[in-house]
């Protein structure tokens, strides 16, 4: 093969050279969606590899291939996935809900959208539905099912934004998920005062505050339908106001007072996934030492929620509600160890069986990794455990049949993220897990985890860092309502777009469908590897938007267990 060189950027000094090596054909394939890219196949060319992985200097460098040219400059250090972690989980704190975006905190400010007690124009406009989320006809509600359901206006606040719509959804709360599991595995990388967000100095890691905010608005909902009578203990995590007008019409979210919003009433589902969140957030801080600066009670909210969500019809079914159920009581035995908790887990663990990947991973995981008030028995424990290292094998294999060494489920359609974000979740549980028992093991989930971070931080056909603000190529044009107001020229740094998308049709039918663009491509668009399929249409919401819970959590969470020691780090 042809040779290859390190060079320092900083002196032009060759410190490492090599061979060129075949690494795979370009008609492999690397994905089971077989119709979504050319022959399964993500690169659509033979791929070669350069291997310096015995070089450590730390230092700033560019590979250097005989008669081909140099790539961007790039640094070795240990904490290289610092800086991908700080703009991406700062991400999270531009689009919350409810609160100014100020300095110091941040040049991009906004007023506070959607807090009925500080918008100007929207006290009132926030009702209460008793109408249940599954019961609302459609994504956006029923106007007229909605208004059946209204018991008065809501002064509760603080949920997500995503890119395209200002709404809450049940499945945000992966994001304290995502970033509590990420504290778990590697406490020593987190500490306070590193995000630059309003709880910074408070005493606890800024990961675990961010993890806590959208809790908050659960906590503040629950609590305000009990003083109010139009709760009984439960919860309900849709909050939309599609029903009374779209999104972004003209107007930024802290201008989106015209409309009626509607708060979904408590059902089991919602209940359960805050019942977890709020056992997981009281037993990272019971490790930390730290009682929740606010004052909440955590394990006693995760109790009641709990309870109610098992005697409002949530004792069975499966889907979302066995999901949501699993995570709960997992979350609930490892922070009390009681056995009416452990009960629960048994039966749905052996109900989800050996399929968690994403959301389906948060239950097995907590009962996976160490940490419980008392011992799971040993069958519960082995089932979680073979359940975590299934899929954590499966993401091995994926990793070691594609060109570019990015795990993953094999079977993932080309959709929500799969070229951008980092879903490897399994990959770090797994490592985690085996770290002290397995170490051989443990490396090659580890090493996976490593080369899946640097397929979306730049090692891709693209030669791009999928996070906007980061490296010489990121996103520049994505979907985000907010941030076409914002005064600037750019969008705030840390954004992860959903990125390329697998083909619905041949002609879009305008510039807000990602398939706009394939009446202008040469080759035609079913001859263009999927890696590449970025055209950074801003108007298209399925390509260029993202949303918290698929995109900027993952992301944050795998970036921060890779990023070394934090300075400041308690642990």
């Amino acid at each position: 093969g042809r040779r290859f060189w390190i060079v320092e950027t900083a002196t032009g000094k060759r410190v490492f050279d090599g061979r060129v090596a075949f690494r795979k054909a370009g008609t492999e394939p690397e994905t089971g969606q077989a119709t979504d890219t050319p022959g399964g196949n993500f690169v659509g060319a033979d791929t070669a590899e350069c291997d310096f992985s015995s070089f450590n200097q730390p230092g700033t460098y560019v590979l250097a291939v005989e008669g081909v040219g140099c790539s961007f400059p790039f640094e070795i250090r240990r904490d290289a996935y610092r800086e991908p972690f700080r703009l991406v989980a700062r991400a999270l704190y531009h689009n919350r809900s409810g609160i100014a975006l100020t300095k110091p905190y941040t040049e991009f400010e906004r007023p506070a959208p959607h807090n009925p007690l500080k918008t100007p124009g929207f006290r009132g406009k926030l009702m209460y539905t008793t109408v249940r989320w599954q019961d609302w006809g459609s994504e956006g509600g029923d106007r007229a099912k909605l208004e059946a359901g209204f018991k008065g206006p809501l002064d509760s606040w603080g949920w997500y934004q995503d890119a395209g719509d200002w709404d809450s959804y049940p499945s945000h709360i992966r994001v304290a998920q995502e970033l509590l599991l990420a504290f778990e595995i590697a406490p020593e990388n987190f500490a306070d005062g590193e995000l630059n967000i309003p709880e910074s100095g408070n005493g606890i890691p800024d990961i675990v505050d961010e993890a806590a905010w959208l809790p908050r608005f659960c906590h503040r909902l629950r609590h305000e339908l009990l003083r109010k009578g139009w709760g009984t203990g439960g919860v309900g995590l849709r909050v939309a106001g599609d029903a009374f007008g779209g999104d972004g019409e003209g107007v930024p979210s802290y201008e989106d007072v015209h409309r009626t919003w509607a708060v979904s009433g408590e059902d089991p589902d919602s209940t359960f996934r805050y019942a977890g969140a709020a056992a997981h957030l009281a037993h990272v801080l019971a490790k930390l030492g730290k009682k929740d600066p606010e004052g909440v009670d955590w394990g006693r909210e995760a109790r009641e929620a709990f309870r109610w969500a098992m005697d409002h019809g949530g004792r069975d079914g499966g889907g979302e509600l066995l999901r949501s159920r699993l995570y709960a009581s997992a979350a609930l035995f490892r922070l009390t160890g009681e056995a009416g908790f452990l009960a629960t887990v048994a039966k749905d663990l052996a109900a989800v069986g050996e399929d968690v990947w994403l959301e389906n991973l948060h239950g097995p995981a907590l009962l996976a990794l160490p940490g419980w008030k008392a011992r799971p028995p040993a069958a519960v424990l082995e089932a979680a455990r073979k359940a975590v290292l299934a899929v954590a094998g499966q993401s091995l294999e994926s990793a070691r049949r594609r060109a570019m060494r990015w795990g993953g489920n094999f079977m993932m359609p080309m959709l929500i993220g799969q070229q951008t974000t980092p879903h490897a979740m399994e990959l770090a549980v797994a490592w985690r897990m085996l770290r002290d028992e397995d170490p051989a093991k443990a490396r090659e989930f580890y090493a996976a985890l490593h080369t899946t971070a640097d397929y979306f931080l730049g090692c891709n056909p693209l030669n791009i860092a999928w996070v906007t603000g980061l490296a010489e190529r990121h996103p520049v044009n994505v979907f985000h309502l907010d941030g076409w107001y914002n005064g600037k020229d750019t969008i705030h740094p840390g954004v992860v777009p959903y990125g390329p998308w697998r083909k619905a049709k041949d002609q879009g039918q305008g510039p807000w469908d990602y398939d706009w663009a394939n009446q202008t491509l040469h080759p035609q668009i079913d001859l263009w590897p999927g890696a590449e399929r970025w055209f950074e249409q801003r108007c298209s919401p399925l390509t260029c938007e993202f949303t918290i819970h698929q995109n900027l959590a993952p992301a944050a969470a795998i970036y921060g267990i890779l990023a070394g020691r934090a300075k400041g780090s308690a642990r």
